[in-house]
This record gives C-alpha cells, sequence and structure tokens, in this order.
C-alpha cells in the first residue's frame, strides 16, 4: 500500500462528494418538502432528471393508479418520502451510467448494477417481512457510487489485486490491501459527505462484509444478499463478479430461505430489464 495512492484517492474522492455536494443536499431534503416546493428543489439539483424521474414514477414498479403529470402531481399521489426515493434513482442514473475502469463494467452496467441491488433489497425485505426495505432501495441505488473515483486505481493496480484474489482474498479485501480502502468504504465516505442517513452509510460500509457489525444490522445484510444476488444472476457482474459469496449468517438472520431467493431474483430480473433505461421508460 502507496500512502500517496491513499492521498490521492481520499483527495478525489472529496473532490467527488463535494461536487455533487448540493445536489444530493437538495434532492434528500424532497423527503420534507411540500408539493409546492419539490420542483424547486429539483431544479437545484439538475432540472434535466426531471423527466428521468417520471419515468421511474410511471412505471408498473412504484404501482401509481394512475401516472403523475408532474413532479408536485407525483408528491401528492406517492409523499415526500418514496418520491425522493425515485428522484434520487433518477439523478443517481446520471452518475453510474459511464464506464468504468478496473471493474469492467461497460456504460450502463454499473447503473444496471446499482438498480438491480435496490429492486432486490426492497423486494427481498418484503418478502422476508422485515423493516427496512425502502431505504433498502437507496442504499442499494448509491452502494457501489465509489467506483465512480476508484475505478481508475483499480485499473492501475488490477496485477497486484488480481494476485490478491488468487491467493483466496475477497475482492474488496484484495482493494483495501492494495489501495488502502475498498470500494464499499469508499461509498460510505461520500455518502456521509453528501449527509445521508446514518444507518444507510453504515449498511452501505459494511455490505460486503455485514457480519463485521456488532450489533448486525438487517439493512446491511439485504444490502449484502442482494448484492450476491444480482450478480449470480449476471446483474452488473464486472471482474469482481464471482468473487463474492453470500454470507450464511446474513441470510439466515434474514430468514431467507431459496425459494424466496428465486422469487426475489426473478421479479429483479424482470423490473431491471423494464428500468434499466429510464430516459425512454416510457
Amino acid at each position: 500500500m502507496n500512502p500517496e495512492i491513499v492521498e490521492r484517492i481520499e483527495t478525489d474522492a472529496a473532490a467527488f462528494a463535494a461536487r455533487h455536494r448540493d445536489a444530493a443536499g437538495a434532492l434528500l431534503d424532497i423527503r420534507t418538502s411540500s408539493a409546492a416546493a419539490v420542483s424547486g428543489r429539483l431544479d437545484a439539483a439538475d432540472s434535466r432528471i426531471a423527466d428521468i424521474a417520471l419515468n421511474l414514477i410511471n412505471s408498473g414498479y412504484f404501482g401509481l393508479p394512475r401516472n403523475a403529470k408532474s413532479i408536485p402531481h407525483a408528491h401528492e399521489m406517492m409523499g415526500g418520502e418514496r418520491l425522493a426515493q425515485a428522484v434520487l434513482a433518477a439523478w443517481a442514473h446520471g452518475l453510474l451510467s459511464a464506464p468504468v475502469a478496473g471493474y469492467d463494467l461497460p456504460a450502463g452496467d454499473l447503473w444496471r448494477h446499482a438498480l438491480g441491488v435496490s429492486i432486490a433489497s426492497e423486494n427481498l425485505a418484503e418478502a422476508v417481512r422485515v423493516d427496512g426495505g425502502r431505504t433498502a432501495f437507496t442504499a442499494g441505488i448509491f452502494h457501489d457510487i465509489g467506483k465512480r473515483v476508484l475505478g481508475p486505481y483499480v485499473a492501475d493496480a488490477s496485477d497486484d489485486i488480481e494476485r490478491k484474489t488468487e491467493e483466496g482474498v475477497s475482492f474488496e479485501a484484495a482493494e483495501a490491501a492494495v489501495l488502502g480502502i475498498d470500494h464499499a468504504a469508499l461509498s460510505g465516505r461520500i455518502l456521509s459527505a453528501w449527509h445521508f442517513p446514518r444507518e444507510l452509510i453504515e449498511a452501505v460500509r459494511w455490505s460486503h462484509v455485514p457480519d463485521g457489525m456488532d450489533p448486525p444490522s438487517l439493512l446491511a445484510d439485504l444490502l449484502h444478499v442482494s448484492n450476491v444476488l444480482c450478480l449470480t444472476i449476471g446483474i452488473g457482474m464486472g471482474k469482481e463478479g464471482l468473487k463474492y459469496k453470500a454470507s450464511p449468517a446474513a441470510t439466515k438472520r434474514l430468514n431467507a430461505k431459496i425459494g424466496t431467493l428465486e422469487l426475489v431474483a426473478s421479479h429483479t430480473l424482470q423490473w431491471t430489464n423494464e428500468l434499466a433505461d429510464p430516459s425512454g421508460a416510457v
């Protein structure tokens, strides 16, 4: 591990977070904003995401009784909390759609994986009857945001990381050993700088190793199992996809049976395919 590389990664992560902090804050504020105020919040972040947000909202996934004609109209039908989740996802589409060097993720694959994990997490929570599914939806969308920063460094250190994984070390542990931080921890730092809820941040940080949390977090378990589930069915696999295995303890804490996971996987694949291009989903 090179201290100079660690410092550069931290500097790049801080710059990335600062560049998008105002947008994140404006969109998070939608959770407690009135219907009349939401358009202003959206404009403060990026007015271009309104159409993408409406496409997501008007898909069958969000289950509205009729199509929302505008963001304020959507607020009236679904409330600020659920609207904020959809709008944050629409914003993330722009952040996550570029190809990511180092992880062998072509354009759109990081977004597709994030979407899949968010859908799987929410549906898994419902299937096993635990709280936190809606928080898990947003956590899933942003759980790999750190790859946007760490990708070039993973590309430069790919041989060293590969050697570590060949020794039986997990991909994220190899990242941490070689670069000084893994992408889940970096995702947590970025979300912390954006003032996301603490429970969500910690779940993202521990999403690859949920057994390390004391006490355990069902939200981290949801993310962990859903992430592995999506990689297993080929949603955003990339370079490290086959190097992850689900924690038996996390699966047991969720009481997630094989049949339940198979059903969640089927629904996840269906909705991910339908929503993968929200710019033209409706």
